[in-house]
């Protein structure tokens, strides 16, 4: 099966909906991981695939395109709209999309090291985790101009996210001699979108390649994995938003997190001007 990751940039108008359509088509994608997604349905996408989303309040959330030959039996997605999930047989597949920019560099760490470990305690193991991180764990993976301010080289969050959950990095561990950055711009370049998968599946996961579209400004990877077998459609899931399990807050140690949790974005630059707001 033939998956992939594309940071579609929030398009909304139909003519850049019909490219992405083609694009997905020409591929023959079974599995497709979006971020920056703007929108929670999509008729032109709808008639070819089936389409998991969540936009998110900010409409720059995440949604996953599903061959309509395969079976998924659960789906789950977060309030933010920065994590969702389909779950096949065998497999769970995630799409994620990190928070981006200097200014919110606390707030990603904090969603690296609370938000996606709680949200995927709750989803099926093996899992294929794809998307925009917008972080990178490794030197090589950015690039810098000369002259241009530099950024942190690594994000310690994010590596101590892959190495709790036990995941291998599939460009790393298939094309460990080439760059793979997926992200250009005036002042260098990042490899900030990824495959992830869970080690006892790394051996399902084959021929990873970068493909530059026409659609967005990222680069899409793609993928072959064969733990996605070829099953009946069912009848279509009701998606569900995930929730705390609450009975983690009697726990000493989730209470110390959650307290330093708190004092790190109650620091961070308001975006409402009305608290009120803030909820919505």
């Amino acid at each position: 099966m033939k998956i992939a990751t594309i940071n579609i940039a929030r398009i909304s108008s139909e003519e850049r909906l019909i490219l992405l359509l083609n694009y997905c088509l020409t591929q023959k994608f079974d599995v497709v991981g979006l971020q920056e997604v703007a929108f929670a349905s999509c008729p032109i996408l709808e008639n070819h695939f089936q389409l998991f989303a969540a936009p998110g309040p900010n409409k720059a959330g995440t949604a996953i395109l599903v061959a309509k030959h395969l079976a998924v039996h659960h789906s789950v997605c977060d309030p933010d709209g920065r994590l969702i999930s389909v779950q096949f047989n065998n497999v769970s597949f995630v799409s994620l999309y990190a928070p981006s920019g200097r200014v919110f560099r606390d707030e990603r760490s904090a969603f690296f090291r609370v938000i996606v470990p709680a949200f995927l305690s709750s989803i099926k193991r093996p899992l294929i985790l794809v998307g925009d991180f917008n972080a990178v764990d490794g030197p090589q993976d950015r690039i810098r101009l000369a002259g241009t301010k530099p950024s942190t080289p690594v994000d310690h969050a994010l590596v101590a996210l892959v190495a709790s959950l036990e995941l291998v990095d599939m460009w790393k561990a298939l094309r460990p001699r080439d760059l793979g950055h997926t992200f250009t711009h005036q002042g260098g370049s990042a490899r900030i979108d990824r495959i992830y998968c869970s080690r006892s599946i790394k051996n399902s996961v084959t021929d990873i390649r970068l493909d530059s579209t026409y659609v967005t400004d990222h680069s899409a990877i793609l993928a072959h994995c064969s733990l996605l077998s070829e099953t009946s459609k069912e009848e279509r899931p009701k998606s569900c938003i995930w929730k705390l399990n609450v009975s983690i807050v009697s726990e000493d140690a989730f209470g110390s997190l959650f307290r330093n949790f708190l004092a790190t974005v109650s620091a961070l630059p308001l975006r409402r001007t009305n608290v009120s707001e803030w909820w919505d």
